[in-house]
Formats: C-alpha cells, structure tokens, sequence
C-alpha cells in the first residue's frame, strides 16, 4: 500500500498533473494542505476531471471536505476526538489514522479502522531533533491486527533498511518528488521487501 500525502501548502497545477501521474501507482492522497476549502473543492474537481480516481483522494481530517465532495475516505490526526463517533456514524467511509503508539493502534484495531499510519521510522525534516521509533516501538506496532503503514523520512535508498511486518509506506517529499522511472525503482524495492 503506498499514500501519497500533499505537501503542507497551497496545491498548484503543477501538483496536480503530478499525482495524476501517480494514479495507477499510489492507493491513497491524503490532502493535508492549508488551502481555504473552496480552491481545495476546486483542485479536487479538476484532478478527478483529469483522470485521478476520486475513490483514492482521502480527506485529511476535515468532515465537512469529505461530505461535500462526496468522498470514500478520510485520514484522522491521532487526537481526533470525533473519530469514534464518526465511525459508528459513517459505516461506508473507509477511515484511516495516523498513530505513534501501540496502545494507539490496538484502538485503532479496536475501531475496525481500515489502516493506520506509523511512525517515524526514519529521521525526517518534518520532526527535526526527534528521535525516530525504536526496533522495540516498531515490533509493539506491526504486532496489532490491523495494517499498519509506515511513515517519516522514507526515500528510496532506505526502503530496503524498512524494519519488516508494515503494510505500506507513506511519504511527502517521496511521493511528492518521485518520477516515473524512481516510481517503478520503489515498486521493486517494495517487491524486494515483502
């Protein structure tokens, strides 16, 4: 399972016709982005007129986004204290989330969730100073029953040290900055590594 999450920014064109590109490639978007929600709804719009799968676009979050663009998914923040209710309230909506505990992830579990993100693995520009998982965190992790999809300072070069048992990975700056040719050289890693 690969998820493509947005880079924390205002999405262009540019970005657009490049997820496009990683249709057939990526399972999931997650569209964490600060964009007020009427260019968001429109950026939606245009991706899926342009051939993005609307079923692999998923709500970072935001209730209101997934409802009103009428879409199949959406990604809880580990604090979301609407997710529990939101899940007995939705039973069509796949709902993932991110977590960064075992205790977090049985609840996900728990939940029937229908996968969680994990991490960080690997050091990462996005948490800068903070230790990444221990071996002992990440084993506690991939133990629950639920798919369970690594995430944080993931490239291309270290896929292969990725500790065994994630379900997937997911990135920013990899799938953000990844062309078609590195695309099929992660696929194979990925091959390599399950």
């Amino acid at each position: 399972m690969f998820i493509a999450i947005t880079p924390y920014r205002n999405l262009t064109v540019q970005d657009l016709e490049h997820y496009r590109t990683l249709a057939t490639d990526i399972d999931g978007l997650i569209l964490r982005t600060p964009m007020p929600m009427d260019q968001l709804e429109q950026w939606i719009e245009q991706i899926v007129r342009q051939g993005f799968p609307k079923d692999k676009l998923i709500a970072h979050n935001d209730i209101q986004l997934l409802e009103r663009q009428h879409l199949s998914a959406i990604h809880f923040k580990e604090s979301a204290e609407e997710l529990e209710s939101f899940v007995d309230t939705h039973p069509n909506i796949r709902v993932s989330q991110s977590t960064h505990s075992a205790a977090t992830i049985q609840r996900a579990a728990n939940l029937d969730l229908d996968f969680v993100l994990y991490g960080h693995i690997f050091p990462t520009k996005s948490k800068p100073g903070l230790a990444p998982r221990t071996a002992e965190e990440v084993w506690a992790a991939v133990a629950q029953p639920i798919p369970v999809v690594a995430l944080g300072g993931i490239t291309l070069t270290n896929i292969s040290q990725l500790p065994k048992g994630f379900a997937g990975i997911a990135a920013i700056s990899l799938f953000e900055n990844v062309t078609t040719s590195e695309m099929k050289a992660l696929r194979k890693e990925w091959s390599d590594y399950v």
